[in-house]
């Protein structure tokens, strides 16, 4: 008959609790380690696949599209969204006076506010501030009621000159 007595059920338990801890400490080495060679590159772990941006009087609702890289996904899981939404932020702060309204991580969507963009002279809004975007979008579409229709500009480095009702 096999019997177990406490003494080995403790000492399994043990180890188990060490080799968990092991796999810890490696897990976030990985990470550790990663995350350098991540920056290095230049490559903030987060890419920016569209900005809409639609005016509403002297504002805009800006709409920021992005994917992010499996490293930043487990940073922002560990550490929390604070520097996703810095970075995000960040993107749109050529705009100058930005609020952020929402930021949707799971669906990878974050929506802003830019107060005070435009100015309007015989019922038309101008807007001729160039902002400069600091990383390359794949789409940039300016829409909305206020336009008779879409601009729509591929790879933009900028927001271009645009006058609206």
């Amino acid at each position: 008959m096999n019997c177990i007595n406490a003494s080995s059920i403790k000492g399994q338990g043990y180890i188990v609790v060490k080799l968990q801890v092991l796999a810890s400490v490696i897990f976030l080495s990985v990470l550790v380690a990663a995350a350098p060679a991540q920056a290095a590159s230049g490559d903030a772990g987060i890419h920016y696949t569209k900005i809409v941006v639609e005016p509403e009087g002297p504002d805009f609702h800006v709409t920021v599209y992005y994917n992010t890289g499996f490293m930043t996904r487990v940073f922002s899981l560990l550490f929390g969204t604070g520097s996703l939404k810095a970075a995000i932020t960040a993107e749109v702060a050529g705009f100058g006076d930005i609020e952020l309204q929402s930021l949707d991580t799971s669906n990878e969507v974050a929506s802003f506010i830019a107060y005070n963009q435009s100015s309007c002279s015989d019922g038309w809004y101008m807007y001729d501030a160039n902002a400069k975007l600091p990383v390359q979008v794949d789409q940039l579409e300016i829409s909305g009621k206020a336009l008779d229709r879409p601009i729509i500009i591929n790879d933009a480095t900028e927001v271009p000159d645009f006058f609206y009702q």
